[in-house]
């Protein structure tokens, strides 16, 4: 994104942080923590179109696991702005990573990501 979408601080946000305990060319295992939500999370295979688990954890267990994660840390603020429809995530990195913005949408069907792409594509580049 070229500039951040006008009134963004009214949409709902929360603090993220994340980190990781495994990092791989095609999977990752990383620990969240999102508002009073820890979570595991398992990731596998190519970003748009990957097989995702979650485990909750509790707030024990992510403080007890959050040691492994040194040097492999991001702090986020997500946002959640609707959009004709979508609900656009738009992640705000903190820390070593000031500056950088993602937006983000899921889909169920690769064929809706295409749609979407070519409706907004321009919008957000």
């Amino acid at each position: 994104m070229k500039q951040l979408p006008p009134g963004l601080e009214k949409f709902p946000r929360e603090k993220i942080a994340q980190g990781y305990l495994v990092v791989g060319k095609d999977s990752h295992v990383r620990l969240r923590k999102r508002g009073d939500v820890c979570s595991l999370t398992y990731k596998r295979g190519p970003a748009r179109a990957r097989e995702e688990r979650e485990v909750a954890l509790t707030a024990e267990q992510l403080d007890t696991l959050w040691p492994a994660t040194k040097g492999r840390r991001l702090t986020k603020v997500r946002y959640e702005m609707p959009w004709n429809g979508w609900n656009i995530e738009i992640d705000v990195y903190r820390g070593i990573h000031d500056g950088l913005v993602v937006a983000e949408v899921e889909f169920r069907m690769k064929e809706a990501a295409r749609n979407l792409n070519r409706r907004i594509g321009w919008a957000l580049m």
